[in-house]
């Protein structure tokens, strides 16, 4: 028996971790700029590619510098090598991919713990993700959401390209306990690509608050919820 033990625990430690298929997917060789260039830039351009992505920041979601990522050119670089680019280039940052989901945040951020602390109800909806993840949201900071209770834009695309392609609808249920992240994660893995956003920014009498975002997959959609789901006191 102790043998037994002791030549699965050699098996377990030799047989490499598979790898994750996300972490394959190929991207134009304009994702490595679009790397260095900060999280936002690169969660834009991710959406386009259906890559679900979750991001935590100081950065304003909102930044038009932003919607310049450049999305052409043949699909040559892995995801996994965009990643280690970020990371070598933003060291502030933590950059991980794992369940299906590309993780970036900023490190020791208030807002990046406030999500893991923050439970929703259990809630079923179904609509597209920009209602989606203003609703969780507005759920989050304990207040019923007005109408409307966000923005959305569409960014410009470059002259001779198609129109923004419509949002699909999503199916979305939570159960008790669910946390705000575990929430945001389901809701773009849900929507097959998309990113959540969390952006800690500080209001003007100088307390922290975190408020929520979105680059909503079609590449072109953008928004954001109209209130702060948390507020330092």
């Amino acid at each position: 028996m102790r043998l037994l033990i002791a030549a699965v625990l050699c098996l377990l430690t030799v047989l490499p971790q598979q790898p994750s298929p996300l972490a394959d997917f190929l991207l134009p060789a304009s994702a490595l700029p679009a790397a260095d260039a900060g999280p936002l830039r690169l969660g834009f351009l991710l959406a386009g590619f259906g890559i679900p992505t979750g991001i935590v920041t100081t950065d304003n979601p909102s930044d038009p510098e932003t919607f310049k990522a450049d999305v052409s050119g043949p699909a040559s670089v892995r995801l996994a090598d965009v990643v280690a680019r970020f990371a070598a280039a933003h060291s502030d940052y933590l950059a991980a991919i794992d369940r299906g989901i590309l993780t970036i945040a900023r490190r020791d951020l208030v807002c990046g713990r406030q999500i893991d602390l923050i439970s929703i109800r259990p809630t079923v909806v179904d609509g597209d993700l920009s209602k989606l993840l203003v609703l969780l949201s507005w759920m989050a900071s304990g207040e019923p959401p007005p109408g409307p209770a966000g923005t959305m834009s569409v960014i410009p695309g470059k002259a001779g390209d198609p129109p923004a392609r419509s949002l699909p609808l999503v199916h979305f249920a939570s159960t008790a306990g669910t946390t705000l992240r575990q929430a945001f994660d389901r809701a773009v893995q849900e929507n097959k690509g998309g990113a959540w956003i969390v952006w800690q920014h500080v209001l003007p009498d100088g307390r922290i608050a975190c408020r929520s975002a979105g680059y909503y997959g079609n590449g072109r959609t953008v928004g954001a919820s109209t209130k702060d789901f948390w507020t330092e006191k």
